[in-house]
């Protein structure tokens, strides 16, 4: 099966199941899978893929259908610019968040030490340290 197969039978799935873009999601597993970017994806969609490598993506599809959040499925969630690994262990990192950490950051002063204990990926502490490392 050629990935452009792959992707329209993913794409197909979610849609059918009513899941929010289906299309996006759809590349993003596919993409991840395959090692790609967005942008090769669209470039190597002739090219064949295994067997597995099917499974393994309708697997990934199926636990979106479940209702598992993709970050989940992917491992991981950008944050601020960075990717963050993120496990069901931990809470995913939303962009309301980075607002609240532009916010925290303008205002707390330069010296200020801030803890971000047990409430997920530690994106927030680990933006507060490397800024707060570097003087910005």
């Amino acid at each position: 099966m050629e990935i452009q197969e792959l992707q329209k039978e993913g794409i197909k799935r979610l849609k059918q199941a009513g899941i929010p873009e289906a299309r996006q999601k759809a590349n993003r597993l596919l993409a991840h899978l395959l090692n790609l970017d967005l942008v090769q994806l669209i470039m190597k969609e002739k090219e064949m893929v295994t067997k597995k490598q099917q499974e393994i993506f309708f697997s990934m599809v199926q636990r979106l259908l479940a209702g598992e959040p993709i970050q989940y499925i992917l491992q991981n969630q950008e944050f601020m610019g960075l990717p963050f690994y993120i496990t069901p262990d931990v809470l995913i990192p939303q962009p309301d968040t980075e607002i609240l950490v532009e916010e925290a950051l303008r205002r707390l002063p330069d010296n200020a030490m801030v803890l971000d204990l047990c409430t997920g990926s530690g994106c927030v502490r680990y933006l507060h340290c490397s800024v707060w490392e570097k003087g910005v």
